[in-house]
């Protein structure tokens, strides 16, 4: 017998690794129910070098090499067909044919997170998020089993594992997410799972005032930095996520109003062009080319560069931590830039709102930046405390 792992899909971000079986001339083939990156794939070795979940998917593989082994040494299956020994495989891992499929959460879970739909698409954060589950669900944890109490003991899994609250947070709200939909696939008849609670933290991010966009925009640079520099201005003048601001096209520019489909939440959107906007627009022809990645290093340097350099106080994970104000800016800072100084400008909230896709005031104003000094300069301008 021979076996060897591949990807499903691999042309794709994030894909399904398969294993194939071969045996007498025949092959047959089987779902580990893994998935990760397929650019990562070291086809030599059978592992994968670089992917951020890298070590859990090797650990995972060597689980099914180690089965596999075990049938292939066993003499009594030397003559068996390849479907044969796909089956002692999958006995070795748990997943017998006599194993109930249905009702399975893992299976359904891994499925969710490689699947797109009209209003979102698969992605990397969403793997992970099957990643961490398949680490602490068993392989036959079921529908029924997604209790209360199951979920408090994931979240203090996942607090043990070190991850934040806003990230346990999360968590919890995909679980809840793939067991709503299974729900209404009719896979299971468990609403208990609903009574899982969420836990937040509030998240000290950063935004730039008025002040410090004006040095950023002013400054000179060239290059690169430059390319940075401008795509920030356009978030920071649009309240736009980064996936969306860094697609902008000319073409999405009509009538002095910027016209695009969000790419996350698939809502049209409708935005006034700001001067500086158009101008960046017409001197990229476009939004200016650059990876997320690269542009969260370079627009550090950019801000630094502009003196943005203020030492704020922030709460990580319970614990004070002190920055200069550029350390902390990232793609999103320029999304809550705008916001945040399209509020402390006057624009009602549910304008901002509309621009933004928060659901909620509640939800919007935990979202800006603006603190009980500047809120109260801001009251302070109101007729209610000048008339």
């Amino acid at each position: 017998m021979k076996y060897t792992f591949y990807f499903n899909h691999p042309d794709q971000d994030v894909s399904l690794i398969m294993m194939a079986i071969r045996q007498g001339g025949k092959r047959v083939t089987v779902s580990t129910e893994l998935s990760d990156r397929p650019a990562a794939w070291d086809k030599k070795s059978q592992t994968v070098l670089k992917s951020p979940d890298a070590t859990y998917t090797n650990e995972m593989l060597s689980h099914w090499k180690a089965a596999a082994n075990a049938v292939s040494r066993d003499p009594e299956l030397a003559d068996a067909t390849a479907g044969v020994l796909r089956d002692r495989i999958l006995e070795r891992m748990g997943r017998g044919s006599d194993r109930p499929k249905a009702n399975l959460l893992l299976p359904y879970y891994n499925r969710w997170s490689m699947t797109s739909t009209a209003r979102r698409q698969a992605s990397r954060q969403m793997v992970y998020s099957y990643n961490l589950i398949s680490q602490f669900a068993s392989p036959t944890t079921t529908f029924e089993d997604v209790t209360a109490s199951w979920g408090e003991r994931y979240i203090e899994w996942l607090r043990q594992r070190g991850c934040a609250a806003n990230t346990r947070s999360t968590q919890i709200k995909n679980l809840k997410t793939v067991m709503n939909q299974a729900m209404a696939d009719g896979l299971h008849k468990n609403d208990s799972f609903r009574q899982i609670k969420r836990e937040r933290e509030e998240v000290d991010s950063v935004y730039l005032t008025d002040k410090e966009l004006k040095a950023v925009e002013e400054h000179v640079f060239v290059g690169t930095k430059e390319m940075a520099r401008d795509l920030f201005v356009i978030g920071c003048h649009t309240a736009m996520r980064w996936s969306d601001y860094s697609r902008l096209s000319i073409l999405d520019i009509q009538g002095g109003y910027i016209r695009q489909i969000q790419q996350k939440t698939k809502e049209r959107v409708i935005i006034p062009v700001h001067p500086k906007v158009a101008e960046i627009v017409q001197k990229w022809n476009g939004a200016p080319k650059l990876s997320q990645q690269k542009f969260n290093a370079l627009i550090k340097d950019v801000c630094r560069e502009s003196g943005v350099t203020e030492i704020v106080t922030i709460m990580k994970n319970g614990r004070q931590e002190r920055h200069e104000k550029w350390e902390l800016v990232s793609s999103h800072t320029a999304r809550r830039t705008a916001a945040t100084n399209m509020y402390k400008a006057g624009i009602p909230s549910i304008s901002i709102m509309q621009i933004t896709g928060h659901r909620s005031e509640s939800c919007f104003l935990r979202y800006i930046k603006v603190g009980k000094e500047e809120n109260a300069k801001l009251l302070k301008s109101h007729k209610f405390f000048t008339e």
